[in-house]
């Protein structure tokens, strides 16, 4: 405990104090899991409201998500230029602005736009989050608290649904959908606020005061494809891109999911999604058992571990849920549940968290952010073929296969991570990189 400030023991809540840091990076990633789960609830009403093709539902879902890649990218890079406190007050402001708009659009065009504009800060959120993080904390802290960071995405995605529910219950109208995306704007505001008092992180400022006393360039994206660091690219940025193209595109269309598996017996429209979304509200309580799951076992099994197991236990509950279909009445729900469970509390036992830790904890501070933006970026593009594609493929060749062959990605992951894998389980930020010109060095130690 010799490395952290006595005035951070001696106020866990002053804004100097690695727990202030964290909360404000964790609730950041709230408002991302608030917004996906919300929308998530909003869309049949949207879908009802405008009778959209399956493309145009494809492109309301993917529009988030395609600007979440712009965002992750950009604010990636400006992040490690500008520092981290000016992008964490300016990209929540920029989620407020278009939070707002979106629930004031006027139709399907003007709502893609404004979902395209808001997924830039959605996007942002992530290396901005995780880099502010694991810079704040001790280094035998640092697994443990961003993944618990990570399970306020969690914790944003399980109250969306629930308001979402309420919602419907008290305000029954083509109209509910307004009022949904309009809610983000609270916990949005709220944490702009907040965030206005913290400091900048003394890693990056000692970053840049080095470099402007070397009188060298700042690192750029150029930089990740280099021998030193294309392993690490590689595993960060393929395993993200498999891990969100079945996350986003399972999530973002459960309620609708089972509608059309029959788990939700009602005519209704309004009836339906409330019903559907009831249902999908008991599953997000398994991404939250999955998480402190990943609590417990970051610092006990390693990152890696848990990323491996996450993509085979994820593979294995699509396989049910891909098989649900094909069994007789008796069984099909609960085949249903079982899949939907079981990928639930795998992907947040697994992957979720440790694509979120790895880029922030690999890369060096120069281009830490970028590092993550890259990734991140990466994972944000597979769910955006996971949204779009969805319902085009469940349209074209059923859910069944379209489940299953996500599952099969699922297992390239589980492949990704054991080929390219580099564990960071008690090492500083950075590893023996910002020592070390050879990445093998780096693999063969911490294996």
């Amino acid at each position: 405990m010799s490395d952290i400030p006595s005035v951070q023991l001696n106020n866990r809540l002053s804004r100097d104090s690695y727990w202030y840091r964290w909360l404000m990076g964790a609730m950041g990633l709230f408002v991302n899991g608030f917004d996906l789960f919300m929308i998530a609830v909003a869309l049949p009403l949207i879908i009802h409201v405008y009778q959209p093709s399956a493309t145009v539902i494809g492109m309301i879902g993917a529009s988030t998500t395609l600007g979440a890649i712009v965002g992750a990218i950009v604010m990636g890079r400006l992040t490690d230029v500008l520092g981290r406190r000016k992008l964490l007050l300016v990209n929540i402001l920029f989620f407020v602005v278009f939070t707002v708009l979106s629930s004031l659009s006027w139709g399907v065009v003007s709502l893609i736009v404004f979902r395209f504009l808001l997924g830039i800060a959605i996007g942002g959120e992530y290396p901005l989050s995780s880099t502010y993080i694991a810079e704040s904390m001790p280094k035998h802290l640092r697994g443990r608290f961003m993944t618990a960071g990570f399970a306020f995405q969690a914790f944003g995605a399980l109250l969306g649904a629930v308001l979402g529910v309420i919602i419907l219950n008290f305000y029954p109208s083509d109209n509910a959908w307004r009022v949904m995306l309009a809610l983000g704007l609270i916990p949005a505001v709220v944490l702009f606020l907040l965030r206005r008092g913290l400091p900048e992180s003394e890693k990056w400022l000692k970053m840049r005061q080095e470099k402007k006393q070397a009188r060298t360039a700042q690192l750029g994206y150029r930089e990740l494809f280099k021998k030193k660091y294309i392993k690490i690219t590689i595993l960060t940025s393929v395993s993200w891109f498999i891990m969100d193209v079945a996350l986003y595109g399972l999530g973002f269309y459960t309620p609708m999911i089972f509608s059309q598996f029959g788990a939700s017996p009602v005519t209704n429209f309004i009836l339906q999604d409330i019903a559907s979304t009831q249902n999908a509200i008991i599953l997000d309580c398994f991404l939250l058992i999955g998480v402190f799951i990943a609590m417990l076992g970051i610092e006990r099994w390693g990152r890696l571990r848990l990323q491996k197991f996450g993509f085979l236990g994820m593979a294995l509950g699509l396989g049910i849920l891909a098989s649900s279909g094909e069994v007789g009445a008796m069984m099909h729900v609960p085949l249903l549940f079982t899949g939907f469970i079981l990928f639930y509390l795998m992907v947040n036992a697994g992957p979720n968290p440790t694509t979120y830790m790895l880029p922030a904890e690999l890369f060096p501070t120069e281009i830490r952010a970028s590092g993550h933006g890259f990734a991140s970026a990466s994972g944000k593009l597979g769910a955006t073929l996971g949204v779009f594609f969805l319902p085009i493929c469940v349209e074209a060749f059923g859910l069944g296969i379209t489940v299953g062959t996500i599952a099969v990605l699922c297992i390239l992951g589980f492949v990704v991570t054991t080929i390219f894998g580099v564990e960071t389980k008690g090492r500083e930020l950075g590893g023996e990189f910002e020592k070390s010109e050879n990445i093998v060095t780096f693999s063969q130690k911490a294996s």
